[in-house]
């Protein structure tokens, strides 16, 4: 099992993507900038009709741990509430921006039943812009329980996931989402706590 994740959408090209999960059953977990959620309100209903995961990834991106704990809890509260107007959906996933945590973030994210999602692979493909490269950093560094780092925002990244998830599923992967993947942790999942994967001697099935 392995995690897609996918920041700083919903755009113009979420859509290709939530094609080709739909094409192969597969699900990820789309973290989604608050304040561009009412941009796209048919690509948001349709990432949770497929059965994908919607994360918070803040309403602005800030960097959380320079804020004040009131900024922190608007932040993600602001974020979530939209996503709730819009889909019905209650996020339970934060992914804060640049992976950036400290104790007040993830005293706040307990206290809203919030577990953070890391990531284990990074992709680069914000910084490479090719879909060759976004293609080889997944299906080289990809190993079983990852959390993966995508963005939704280039249509390099779109056209490498068309290109990976066949093959993935084709080497055994199933691809979940965050939530489904922190699920088969033999821990569970508990809300304030940091995820960048699940170890596989962690993964308990037939639960």
């Amino acid at each position: 099992m392995i995690a897609l994740t996918f920041d700083d959408g919903p755009s113009e090209y979420t859509d290709r993507i939530l094609n080709v999960l739909l094409e192969y059953d597969a699900r990820a977990t789309f973290c989604v900038i608050g304040n561009k959620v009412n941009l796209f309100p048919d690509v948001l209903k349709r990432t949770v009709a497929g059965g994908n995961e919607i994360a918070c990834h803040t309403w602005s991106h800030p960097n959380l741990t320079n804020l004040s704990a009131a900024k922190v809890r608007a932040q993600i509260e602001n974020t979530n509430n939209a996503v709730k107007e819009i889909t019905g959906y209650q996020v339970k996933v934060l992914r804060p921006p640049y992976g950036k945590h400290n104790k007040t973030v993830r005293s706040i994210c307990a206290e809203m039943d919030i577990v953070i999602a890391h990531w284990e692979l990074d992709t680069r493909d914000w910084s490479s812009r090719n879909t060759n490269s976004v293609y080889n950093a997944i299906m080289k560094g990809v190993k079983n329980g990852y959390i993966i780092l995508c963005h939704d925002l280039y249509e390099t990244t779109a056209a490498a996931v068309e290109k990976a998830i066949p093959e993935l599923i084709a080497k055994g992967y199933q691809l979940v989402t965050v939530s489904e993947l922190l699920s088969f942790h033999k821990d569970g999942a508990a809300p304030g706590k940091v995820y960048n994967r699940v170890d596989p001697e962690n993964i308990v099935t037939g639960k």
